[in-house]
């Protein structure tokens, strides 16, 4: 493949080639690179499973095809990835509602003490209730 593409390169008919085409450097350095991207460009193919190559030989296998047990699997993930979203978002509200109530509660006893009127005989600490 490399070869055919080096060889239409440096055809001086075809339209596609090197700026100076009279630099042998380069013309070569060109070259070079092309067979590089084009190792390259096999080699993903080769990793993607869709071409298979046995030295200069290279066969088409196709491109992947997603199976409906993948789309069954997959389905079945976003289902129960929803199910902790919808969890997590109401242990969040509640969180957020113990929080308010935690404040409303500071709030009144800022209140309460700061009029002056400061509930007397509270419970000393420690204490032992018994039932």
């Amino acid at each position: 493949v490399a070869d055919e593409l080096v060889a239409e390169f440096a055809d001086p008919n075809s339209n596609i080639g090197s700026p100076d085409p009279d630099n042998p450097n380069t013309q070569q350095y060109d070259e070079k690179n092309i067979r590089r991207r084009v190792y390259d460009a096999l080699n993903v193919l080769m990793a993607m499973d869709i071409i298979s190559k046995d030295k200069k030989e290279i066969q088409w296998k196709g491109l992947p095809r997603t199976s409906l047990s993948d789309i069954d699997k997959l389905k079945t993930e976003v289902i129960g990835l929803k199910g902790r979203i919808d969890k997590k978002s109401a242990y969040l509200q509640e969180l957020q509602d113990q929080y308010v109530g935690l404040q409303n509660l500071v709030e009144r006893n800022e209140q309460l003490y700061g009029s002056g009127d400061a509930p007397s005989g509270g419970v000393a600490l420690p204490f032992i209730l018994v039932q």
